[in-house]
């Protein structure tokens, strides 16, 4: 099962042109926390009959990283991808923070 979970992970979603006719078609869009069920159910349809859109690999541990306030800035505002144009982008805004006296 790992196997196929890596082909799917390489599958080149961005460059097919029927995958962004599938996702184009759905009413109303999904909301971008979804795109990635729907692409594992197109892998199945079009590529693997047998891939398991349930399947989640064992997650492997990050490395630590500094909290945020430590890191001097703070998330103020993402903006969600479009799919409206022919490139779709998100934007997030970090501020820095002010050191404190």
């Amino acid at each position: 099962m790992e196997e196929k979970h890596k082909e799917y992970l390489n599958y080149n979603f961005s460059d097919n042109e029927e995958f962004r006719r599938y996702i184009d078609g759905i009413e109303p869009p999904p909301p971008l926390s979804k795109i990635e069920r729907y692409k594992k159910k197109f892998y199945r349809l079009k590529v693997d009959k047998d891939f398991d859109v349930d399947y989640e690999p064992q997650s492997v541990p990050q490395p630590q990283q500094a909290p945020r306030a430590e890191q001097g800035l703070s998330l103020i505002h993402i903006s969600e991808p479009t799919r409206q144009a022919e490139i779709s982008y998100a934007v997030f805004c970090l501020k820095k923070k002010k050191k404190k006296k």
